[in-house]
């Protein structure tokens, strides 16, 4: 998600417009809504799982996907987006905070 909204924005699409769009799509679930309203919100704090449990649990993928020798690509971007919140001292904000590294990532500082 936060890939998604980090490039609508550099696009110049309202993060709000693209929520709402998706929403009215496959995005339904309640999980979709939950975090896209904190990515648009940049509601990071208060909410859900840390970052800090966010990457034990991509530590702990990353440990079974070895194990059953295979590759998690989409996994280490998402460890990668935790550890670099976590040494900006979010760690213990929610872990959807990685939509904003993502958006540091674009170009999008925020």
């Amino acid at each position: 998600m936060g890939e998604a909204f980090s490039l609508v924005e550099k696009l110049g699409v309202e993060p709000a417009l693209f929520f709402d769009v998706m929403l009215q799509g496959l995005f339904g679930a309640p999980a979709y809504k939950i975090y896209g309203k904190l990515i648009v919100e940049q509601a990071w704090e208060g909410h859900g799982a840390t970052a800090l449990i966010g990457l034990k649990d991509a530590d702990l993928a990353l440990e079974a996907a070895e194990a059953a020798d295979m590759q998690l690509p989409s996994t280490h971007i998402w460890r990668d987006h935790l550890r670099q919140a976590i040494e900006r001292g979010e760690g213990g904000l929610d872990w959807a905070v990685m939509a904003r590294e993502q958006a540091r990532a674009s170009g999008l500082e925020k």
